[in-house]
């Protein structure tokens, strides 16, 4: 519903955001990045309150951990990202090696690859120097 609004909006100035619109990340139980993305999250946010600058980090509610066995969604992204690491770090022939592209097909998802140029282009300066 809100990429909807994104997209039918592209060409407006503004549009109104209610607060079933705002971004949540749900991470599963004690994932390291889960931390140090919500801290990055809340600098960037503060970063913002005091600047009339537009970011992507102003539509972020929360992030927060759920628990994947009461959370279809987590369980799906999890297999998700761990068959993309397995066929990127797998050699040819080894076991795995070509699970993701199966998955994809019979988990519903979207997905987009970012590379170090894609996330300098979406996100820019709002970026830390470690992810870059």
């Amino acid at each position: 519903m809100f990429a909807e609004k994104i997209l039918e909006n592209v060409n407006s100035d503004s549009f109104l955001i209610h607060q079933d619109d705002l971004l949540n990340f749900t991470f599963d139980r004690n994932e390291d990045f889960c931390g140090p993305f919500r801290e990055f999250v809340i600098g960037e946010k503060k970063k913002l309150e005091i600047s009339a600058e537009c970011s992507i980090w102003k539509l972020v509610d929360g992030v927060g951990e759920g628990e994947m066995k009461y959370t279809p969604g987590i369980q799906a992204a999890d297999i998700l990202a761990w068959a993309t690491n397995r066929e990127n770090t797998s050699t040819e022939g080894e076991d795995g090696k070509y699970i993701a592209y199966l998955l994809h097909q019979v988990v519903m998802s979207t997905a987009k690859e970012y590379d170090r140029k894609t996330l300098l282009h979406e996100f820019g300066q709002s970026l830390p120097n470690s992810y870059l």
